[in-house]
């Protein structure tokens, strides 16, 4: 049997509370600490999956549950932790400890193309090396593609949400950091 929605909001808002529970003994004991939105919601939605690959079904929009959440949002819902931007120094310092061998040699030049030109690793992981043009005219289905002029730098041509945009990284100061000589 699924549990009704109301244990299922007594479940989520036990998680967020971290307050003390009775145990057989009679003994109190302290529940472990009160758990994070994101933990919560992940744990939602492990319980969801695991109703749903049974043939049951949970209603996630049910008042009981929407409202406990909600709330729990409201309450303990923190911003992202912003994390600290990587500096040249940084991406040196990760260039000089890669090998000498056919990845030694990708490697970096994904690490500074990336770097250089200010990509998300979702637009990296999409290049291709050449653009494949199809007979109408229309550019590749992949996420871009790169062009390398050695003695200038690269140009990424790049599909985004809004269309096509393109991404000049110039050849930098020294050939370790260029990302056209890596």
């Amino acid at each position: 049997m699924p549990p009704s929605n109301q244990v299922t909001g007594l479940y989520i808002g036990a998680c967020a509370s971290g307050r003390v529970i009775d145990t057989a003994g009679g003994d109190a004991k302290r529940s472990p600490p009160a758990l994070s939105v994101a933990t919560i919601e992940r744990r939602l939605f492990g319980l969801a999956w695991n109703l749903t690959q049974r043939g049951q079904s949970m209603d996630r929009a049910d008042r009981h549950i929407a409202t406990v959440l909600a709330g729990i949002r409201r309450k303990h819902g923190k911003p992202p932790l912003q994390k600290e931007a990587v500096l040249g120094g940084d991406i040196k310092a990760m260039v000089n400890t890669l090998g000498h061998d056919l990845r030694g040699l990708r490697d970096p030049a994904i690490l500074l193309l990336g770097f250089a030109g200010g990509l998300r690793r979702s637009e990296i992981v999409g290049l291709d090396i050449v653009r494949d043009d199809h007979l109408d005219g229309n550019h590749s289905a992949g996420a871009g593609w790169i062009e390398i002029f050695p003695d200038h730098g690269v140009l990424v041509t790049l599909r985004g949400k809004t269309g096509w945009r393109e991404v000049e990284v110039g050849r930098g100061t020294s050939d370790q950091t260029a990302p056209c000589c890596s």
